[in-house]
């Protein structure tokens, strides 16, 4: 609270001494609410951000574990495929010894079951009926009966079982929504799952809804790179039913304040939901505070998953320490206000009574910081002037000693600084007292009683100026963050330490699967070729990773440096255009450089810049239609060079925008996560620019195939003075 001076002595009418009490009254009981309310304010937006936070790591980890789990049902799917691999007759025995070889049924929640459908085409209809009848099951027939160009009948189920039985010779292309992902997988190559289906019942009171992933079967030493060859060359289908409620119920197991609801598509509408956990006991969709939305997508499909509070979850928010606080600044305001009242009220204010009422405000600021204590925060009040500093006694708390307030200048509270933390704290507050800063903020290090170092962070400004503006008072708080450095610390030295550990191993995994896919122990049969493809792509998926990690964490760090030299931009995006041409080839996507301006230089590290341009580039391709085209293009602004990446892909959804640089960020929901990204490109390519001086944006317009996204990043000219960074 700001010093109150005494109100100064009326010798008017008695109406002018009545009068004033009114209006000290009406000031003090606004000063009261504003002061009440933005110690609530403070104190519950804490503990509201607090809860958020909590609440979106929550819902990540369910996002995570689901993407997860259909990786585990695929990796399934390979394995009983691998029985094909040898080339031995396959029969109804020895589908449901593979099963059990992998006991799919323990391993894999939501696994109604595992099948072998074949691909009959109508003149082999008899033929694969007769076959079927002799060595499995003596009344096999196709159903439903009627003349089709092609069926593709389930032949096989595991586990074995009445109801499975009665599923034999299903066709399932008969089936629209089947037919659909069984063609798409055949084309390809790849497993695909259904739009929402109803499973069949275990009875006939249970329906369940679910998916079928299906992974394409081709015939053995047959080409299959093009569609058409593919087309030819299939065999059949080994396909696994996914019950939705045992493949999720144990993602949200002990997230019973927590309401899951995954529906089928990019939208929330009723009829596409796969999946809700809100408990019998709500009839009603209940009230949630807060909301998180993501798009998944997964092979060849799209599922929305939204993750939203019940009512026990705001229940758990606690705001035991905003009421204390709360009601303490109420109660010292009231004691303040009741001072003044009296003191205005008297007809006579001797010098010795105005000397009492002066110290009682003073001792009342002294216990609004002790009521702050409650949160931990250490209140202080600066005389700019003298140079004297009163701080709380949560302050000698914090360095080790008894809780009493105290009373000292600036420059002794220098001395308990390190020298290397003083330069930043002396620039902060210069900027605070010039005017350039309207808060200051700072995190230093200050030496305790018994001689050791802890982290604070201080906040304070400017509550008191004179007639010409210049700075009386300046008010804030510190609080002991020791406990959050070691935290990030420990992290950093984790995540460093394990990626680095990976890296090794990751690189020479790597160089083995090239080896091999160059043909250096021979030709491998296709089937043999596939996996290694896919291996060898999810080694590389995982190195990105990996890399993505050790740079994000080495500017955390501050172990990165930045060599500034000066770069031609367009023979620079030509090389980069080159570089990156084998990724776009694979989507026939071209790049295509418009309004280059010539002879335009900035200054950047050449290294760090092309990783930039390479994951902007990588990004925009994954966001593109086939046979779409990538505009790079250069503009002059000023004393910067921006340099942009447009694409015509779907644009950013509004709800991930705010978050679109940060970490681990999947944002899109077009089938970008099944062509692989590690969610660090964007914020790997704000770290570097900003480490390079620069500013990194971009502009999107949602479902405009015309407009799409552009990025864009702006780096100082070549002409421009620029000292060399380091993060």
């Amino acid at each position: 609270m700001n010093h109150l001076p005494s109100p100064p002595l009326h010798t008017s009418t008695a109406v002018d001494e009545e009068r004033m009490p009114l209006w000290a009254l009406l000031a003090g009981l606004l000063v009261t609410g504003v002061v009440t309310h933005a110690v609530w304010h403070f104190t519950s937006s804490r503990d509201e951000t607090d809860a958020r936070i909590g609440f979106e790591a929550r819902a990540s980890q369910i996002d995570i574990a689901l993407r997860e789990r259909m990786r585990d049902h695929e990796q399934a799917l390979l394995g009983m495929s691998t029985i094909f691999a040898a080339g031995v007759p396959l029969d109804r025995t020895r589908w449901i010894a593979q099963f059990e070889l992998l006991r799919l049924g323990e391993n894999q929640p939501g696994f109604q079951e595992t099948g072998y459908a074949p691909f009959v085409t109508s003149r082999e209809k008899q033929r694969h009926e007769a076959a079927m009848r002799k060595s499995d099951y003596a009344d096999y027939a196709i159903y439903p009966e009627g003349e089709r160009p092609g069926y593709v009948p389930i032949a096989y189920l595991a586990p074995a079982g009445e109801r499975q039985r009665k599923t034999i010779g299903f066709d399932m292309a008969h089936e629209p929504l089947h037919r659909a992902a069984l063609e798409t997988a055949r084309d390809k190559g790849q497993p695909v799952i259904t739009r929402k289906i109803i499973l069949s019942p275990e009875s006939e009171t249970v329906k369940h809804s679910g998916v079928l992933m299906a992974l394409p079967i081709y015939r053995r030493d047959t080409a299959i790179a093009t569609v058409t060859q593919r087309q030819d060359a299939i065999q059949g289908y080994v396909f696994g039913a996914l019950r939705a409620r045992e493949l999720i119920d144990g993602l949200a197991a002990g997230k019973q304040d927590l309401r899951v609801e995954i529906f089928d598509g990019a939208g929330q509408h009723a009829g596409d939901l796969l999946y809700d956990n809100l408990p019998p006991r709500y009839t009603s969709a209940p009230t949630t505070r807060f909301v998180a939305l993501s798009t998944i997508a997964l092979y060849n499909g799209t599922w929305s998953l939204r993750v939203s509070t019940l009512p026990e979850f705001d229940s758990a928010i606690s705001y035991s320490g905003a009421r204390v606080a709360t009601a303490s600044a109420l109660l010292i305001s009231l004691l303040a206000l009741t001072m003044i009242w009296s003191q205005l009220t008297l007809r006579r204010r001797a010098e010795g009574m105005a000397k009492r009422i002066t110290y009682d405000l003073a001792q009342s600021r002294e216990q609004l910081a002790l009521a702050l204590e409650g949160s931990d925060l250490a209140l202080f009040d600066w005389n700019v002037g003298s140079g004297e500093v009163q701080l709380s006694a949560r302050w000698s708390v914090m360095r080790g000693g008894k809780a009493e307030p105290v009373r000292t200048t600036l420059k002794e509270l220098e001395t308990l600084v390190p020298p290397e933390d003083r330069s930043n704290i002396s620039a902060n507050i210069a900027a605070l007292l010039d005017g350039r800063s309207d808060r200051y903020i700072v995190e230093h290090r200050v030496r305790r009683y018994d001689g050791t170092m802890i982290w604070i962070a201080s906040h304070a400004k400017i509550v008191e100026r004179d007639s010409m503006q210049r700075p009386l008072r300046l008010v804030g708080t510190n609080v002991d963050i020791s406990q959050r450095k070691e935290m990030d610390r420990i992290k950093s030295e984790f995540i460093s330490t394990v990626s680095h550990e990976l890296r090794t191993p990751i690189t020479a995994l790597i160089g083995a699967l090239g080896l091999l896919r160059k043909g250096v122990v021979g030709t491998l049969p296709d089937k043999a070729t596939t996996f290694l493809d896919m291996a060898y792509q999810n080694g590389e998926r995982l190195s990105a990773l990996v890399n993505d990690i050790l740079t994000l964490e080495d500017t955390s760090a501050g172990r990165m440096a930045f060599n500034i030299t000066s770069i031609d931009l367009a023979p620079f995006l030509e090389r980069a255009i080159t570089m990156n041409a084998g990724l776009a080839d694979k989507k026939h996507i071209r790049f295509a450089l418009d309004r280059v301006t010539p002879s335009m230089s900035i200054r950047a590290d050449n290294d760090r810049l092309m990783q930039v341009i390479t994951n902007l580039l990588s990004n925009a391709v994954k966001f593109s239609a086939t046979d779409a085209t990538v505009r790079l293009a250069t503009e002059k602004r000023g004393a910067v060079a921006r340099v942009s990446v447009m694409d015509h892909g779907p644009g950013i959804p509004h709800e991930f925008r705010p978050r679109i640089f940060e970490r681990f960020m999947q944002a899109d929901g077009s089938s970008t996560r099944s062509q692989g990204g590690t969610g660090l490109g964007l914020a790997v390519c704000k770290t570097l620019i900003e480490g390079m001086g620069g500013q990194i944006g971009y502009t999107s317009e949602v479902g405009s195939g015309a407009t799409g996204t552009t990025f864009y990043f702006d780096l100082p000219l070549a002409g421009d003075a620029v000292a060399s960074p380091t993060i």
